[in-house]
């Protein structure tokens, strides 16, 4: 895609938008068109997300409209054929969100949802690695336990939006077995993490493969107990391709 050089500021466009000068279908094919993805994805979300259209279906506690969830289905697809992208945005709002309204403890869900509702944050999901595809039971990543915090070491690999996510929804083994892996919430700014692009034929992507060095993590950040991630990751899964 080419890029205008002479393209107007985000903040200009979504100001037209927001004073009801530029309908929304418009507002999403200027954005396209003039900037790349990440320069606009996360204004545009917390755009809709004023507007009520980006968690309709969330119950209001959380900052939804407890709207019925072919609301969401009939606004998804009338966004999308405006032209709206895609992104990161898609497992806060249909997976991640709703999980940690199930399964996060109050300290969580009060640190975690709000920012996903308002549209102000990403998120990336630590599955796969080079030997754990779509075999997740055969997972590597470690996260040995030491008094109150974890140290987690081993890769991740075709993690999307890695490079900019602010949060991780990370698989990793606390112990033998497929009984034996865990979920943490992982902030992607905690020191031992390094995150590697993976080069794309289109150009510049959003894929990644992660490291984690040692990487301390707070037994708070655990979501569930240890060893339910099995039962948790069946929750996500159902949810994510809705």
């Amino acid at each position: 895609r080419q890029i205008m050089s002479d393209r107007p500021p985000t903040s200009e466009i979504l100001e037209l938008s927001l004073s009801g000068r530029l309908p929304y279908s418009q507002l999403i094919r200027l954005l396209t068109v003039c900037h790349p993805s990440l320069d606009y994805e996360l204004p545009l979300f917390m755009l809709l997300a004023k507007a009520g259209l980006l968690v309709p279906h969330w119950p209001a506690r959380w900052g939804g409209r407890d709207a019925d969830p072919w609301i969401a289905f009939i606004l998804a697809e009338e966004m999308w054929a405006a032209g709206e992208p895609r992104g990161g945005q898609y497992m806060n709002v249909n997976w991640i969100g709703p999980t940690l309204m199930r399964y996060g403890s109050q300290e969580q869900q009060a640190r975690y949802i709000p920012p996903m509702a308002r549209g102000e944050t990403l998120w990336c999901q630590g599955f796969s690695e080079p030997e754990a595809g779509s075999d997740l039971a055969s997972l590597r990543t470690r996260a040995d336990r030491h008094g109150d915090v974890y140290r987690v070491n081993g890769q991740k690999i075709w993690t999307s939006y890695a490079g900019h996510a602010d949060t991780c929804f990370l698989l990793a083994r606390t112990s033998p077995g497929k009984g034996g892996i865990s979920i943490f919430l992982l902030p992607m700014d905690t020191p031992g993490i390094t995150v590697r692009q993976i080069p794309s034929i289109i150009g510049e992507g959003d894929i990644h493969e992660v490291f984690f060095d040692d990487v301390e993590v707070p037994e708070s950040a655990r979501l569930g107990e240890e060893g339910q991630a099995w039962d948790i990751v069946r929750t996500s899964l159902s949810l994510e391709r809705v």
